[in-house]
């Protein structure tokens, strides 16, 4: 009978514990963050090109308005985690001038971003610098402040690039009259100024100088003619020249009125020998039509006698005129009789087929040529019989087939479409280039950018192309001339690299769930073309999935409501969840997060404070009862 009574107690005692209210209920909070975006880009991870740079040595105005101008540009400017790098990314954007030599820095200014072109200065004014005639480079610096970590990087130096303010002087002109009165006239048809463009009064001196020893023989100053706008001396006397010796003249000018001043001195004039008479001829003036036909016509204006004066068809024994390869200093290549025209003013060769010579070989395509003249003038009067050669014309460079587009490159090599590709052309050419295009398709019309380079006969040229959408096909065509306006072009294209979905900011609610709760699960999900679909797969024992497909929320938010926790489950008091996020573009494109989890934990039933006491006394009372039930055991 007594151990009834036990058995019933202690049963009385069990059903009281069952009753206990849980330590914790349950509890309704803030979504989890599992993870929260890209890792922090390193201290290291911002580049940029070399900057490209155009400089014009001055540009001619009048003293209050003159310009050095410097274009310097930066075509790209690259972050790992935002790509290029526009206005409002960066905290620093300068450019700094430094010497070639040892690259020690002169100043600095800043670089401001043009959309579609990059970081750059445009139209610079040097002449505030008062800098001196040197070579220099340029150099940018970018800085980025994350607010945790500051980025920099210091470019390559550009090319280099010549500041030198200086006078440039015509070759001067003379006429020698020995046999009558011993003297000369000479004359400078052109002063100018780098700065300040052609100019009408300076102090200039005339030198005369021996060939041999470039010994001065005396100064005399050269003044200006209003009339014929240039600078001249006439008949001065040379009875000091020594009868025999070979002369030249030069001519030094300065230029001080306005600040920088200028000093310049002219080439040499053509030699003369100061003895009897002689012949003078006109420097060859030379039209060479390029790709339109390949021929040369050469002119020379007047023969001049210092006894007889201008010489005519009847008073000229000889009259041809020669080309010269530039870089050599051998005999004629090409020999041409020159004519008299029918007016009576100038001697001539026309049609003179420069592409026939290449043919065979006498002349090379890309090479540079002169042109020399030959007159003999027979004795006359018991005087001696004469000759000369004219100076050598300009140059002239053989040239009539297009440059080369050797290749093309684009940086990055896979965009993305958020990226500017910065397109290269390595082109050579047989003369100069001259204008390089950049032509692409915006989807509405071509737009047209010009190349940047360093023009020559081999350069490489760059622009920038914008960001295109994911998968888009870009075509663009790069057109180039050269300074005989020879033209070729190239079709390239490039597509934008189609990029997976990307899965950022998964959460769920509610943080502590259990076994009775419902799971949402909030998911952002991003993709260039579009995304397709995001399902959920979740998992309670690592081995069997089940897979449910996610709502779009709007604003790139996906979300799912994972069921409760089975009940068939063993029960523990924690029990973990794994779940994967898989997002599918429109291309088919996949991407999976990483494994995700969550605890959920058991849960006791809920009962109100009036009841809770209510048990605690009702186990007190049955704990009593245990005692006494013991203690009449014990007496039995």
């Amino acid at each position: 009978m007594r151990r009834q009574i036990l058995g019933i107690s202690l049963l009385v005692v069990l059903l009281t514990l069952t009753l206990l209210p849980p330590l914790f209920g349950n509890s309704i909070g803030t979504p989890a963050v599992v993870n929260a975006g890209p890792i922090t880009p390193g201290p290291n991870d911002l580049n940029a090109t070399t900057p490209l740079i155009i400089h014009e040595d001055w540009t001619p105005a009048n003293p209050t308005g003159n310009t050095s101008l410097l274009d310097v540009v930066v075509l790209l400017v690259n972050a790992s985690d935002i790509g290029e790098c526009k206005a409002g990314d960066l905290t620093a954007h300068t450019f700094s001038v430094i010497f070639d030599g040892n690259e020690s820095e002169v100043f600095e200014d800043d670089l401001a971003y043009i959309p579609g072109t990059g970081w750059a200065v445009l139209d610079y004014n040097l002449l505030q610098w008062n800098l001196q005639p040197e070579t220099y480079k340029v150099k940018c610096f970018f800085e980025r402040d994350t607010g945790t970590e500051i980025w920099n990087t210091t470019t390559d130096p550009s090319a280099t690039f010549a500041y030198n303010p200086r006078l440039t002087i015509s070759e001067p002109d003379y006429t020698y009259i020995a046999d009558t009165s011993d003297t000369i006239d000479v004359v400078v048809r052109l002063i100018s100024s780098t700065i300040w463009g052609l100019l009408t009064d300076a102090n200039t001196t005339l030198r005369f100088q021996n060939t041999t020893g470039y010994t001065e023989t005396f100064v005399n100053v050269l003044t200006y003619n209003v009339t014929s706008t240039y600078w001249e001396t006439y008949e001065l006397n040379i009875s000091i020249l020594v009868p025999g010796d070979s002369y030249q003249i030069r001519c030094w000018a300065n230029y001080s009125l306005v600040q920088p001043s200028h000093q310049g001195v002219s080439p040499n004039s053509d030699a003369f020998v100061f003895q009897g008479p002689y012949l003078r001829v006109a420097r060859p003036e030379i039209i060479y039509l390029g790709q339109t036909s390949q021929t040369l016509n050469v002119t020379v204006a007047w023969v001049w006698h210092s006894v007889f004066g201008y010489l005519n068809n009847t008073e000229v024994t000889l009259s041809n005129f020669s080309i010269f390869l530039t870089s050599e200093s051998g005999g004629a290549l090409v020999n041409g009789t020159l004519n008299w025209n029918s007016t009576g003013t100038h001697w001539y060769f026309i049609g003179f087929n420069v592409s026939f010579y290449v043919d065979l070989g006498i002349l090379s395509i890309g090479d540079s040529y002169k042109v020399s003249a030959f007159f003999i003038a027979p004795p006359r009067s018991g005087r001696p019989s004469v000759q000369n050669y004219s100076p050598f014309s300009e140059l002239f460079i053989i040239d009539y087939t297009p440059p080369n587009i050797n290749n093309t490159y684009i940086n990055p090599i896979e965009p993305q479409d958020y990226q500017w590709v910065v397109v290269t052309g390595a082109i050579t050419d047989d003369a100069l280039i001259d204008t390089v295009i950049l032509s692409y398709f915006n989807g509405t019309q071509w737009i047209n950018v010009t190349m940047l380079g360093n023009p020559g006969r081999q350069a490489n040229f760059s622009a920038s192309i914008p960001p295109f959408p994911e998968r888009e096909v870009v075509e663009y065509h790069i057109y180039v001339n050269d300074t005989q306006n020879n033209w070729d072009n190239a079709t390239v294209q490039y597509t934008v690299a189609d990029t997976l979905p990307v899965i950022s900011y998964i959460s769920y609610h509610p943080l502590h769930p259990s076994d009775v709760d419902l799971i949402t699960i909030n998911a952002t999900v991003t993709d260039g073309t579009g995304v397709q679909s995001v399902d959920i797969r979740w998992s309670y024992d690592g081995t069997t999935w089940h897979t449910l497909t996610m709502q779009d929320t709007g604003n790139d938010i996906y979300q799912a409501t994972l069921p409760r926790y089975p009940q068939t489950l063993p029960s523990h008091e924690f029990r973990s969840v794994v779940f994967i996020i898989e997002a599918t573009d429109i291309y088919d494109n996949i991407r999976e997060s990483a494994n995700q989890a969550f605890l959920v934990q058991g849960t006791l039933l809920s009962i109100d404070p009036a009841t809770t006491l209510l048990i605690i006394a009702v186990i007190g009372i049955a704990g009593v009862a245990l005692i006494l039930l013991y203690k009449i055991y014990e007496q039995y």
